[in-house]
């Protein structure tokens, strides 16, 4: 072999090697380094039952710690009713659902998403989230709906930021917004501007101050209307 092969041959024999730490990765490893675990949604079903939604980018087995703590880890652990939509979506990623039951009403709930991969050792956690609860109707109190502005008013056990969304019945895509300024527990917001005998509906929602804009309650989608004041 003369040197000039010699040398390409080298070459060509450390590339290989170097490549080959990269391409031949074990599993574990591989894992540890590209899972993705993102937390989509949570909701109030009813009463005393709960949703909570979340994706992985590697099939996984996951399960929730939840309680009225923020210290999750002393609360209740759930791997049962785990359900995984499917084993992989159009969006290549590993969909799963839990359903919480026998939750106790109007009470905020903390929970942590814990997932590990096969072959890998390393369980992947979610941020510490809350699940919201939900403001019924029958605890906003509405006011001065004669004219072009209606106020409402409603209390939070915690102090939150309220924030009202709101738009004509026959036109969704004229949607406003108005939050509060501060955190509080006795909230008061009035919309202005108004059409006077046209049905609204709305939303309120309530921020955590601790969570940086975490909902921590929220209503249904409810509905006013202005009464003409020359009536």
């Amino acid at each position: 072999m003369n040197s000039k092969k010699y040398n390409i041959f080298v070459i060509c024999l450390t590339l290989t090697l170097v490549l080959s730490q990269f391409l031949f990765v074990p599993n574990s490893v591989r894992a540890e380094e590209s899972l993705v675990l993102s937390v989509n949604d949570n909701f109030i079903t009813s009463e005393n039952k709960a949703s909570i939604y979340w994706n992985t980018n590697l099939e996984a087995s996951c399960g929730i710690d939840y309680s009225t703590s923020q210290d999750v880890s002393q609360g209740i652990g759930t791997n049962g009713s785990i359900i995984q939509v499917g084993l992989s979506t159009n969006d290549g990623k590993f969909h799963y659902v839990v359903n919480l039951n026998n939750l106790q009403p109007n009470t905020n709930y903390y929970y942590q998403v814990n997932c590990n991969v096969s072959g890998d050792s390393t369980t992947y956690q979610s941020d510490v989230k809350i699940l919201p609860t939900e403001l019924r109707e029958s605890d906003i109190t509405i006011s001065n709906t004669t004219g072009r502005s209606v106020t409402f008013t409603w209390q939070t056990d915690k102090v939150t930021k309220g924030k009202i969304i709101y738009y004509p019945a026959d036109n969704s895509m004229d949607q406003n917004r108005v939050e509060e300024s501060g955190f509080v527990n006795g909230h008061s917001i009035t919309l202005n501007n108004l059409f006077s005998d046209r049905k609204y509906l709305y939303q309120i929602i309530s921020l955590d101050q601790e969570g940086a804009g975490v909902t921590t309650s929220w209503s249904n989608m409810l509905s006013f209307t202005v009464v003409n004041a020359d009536r």
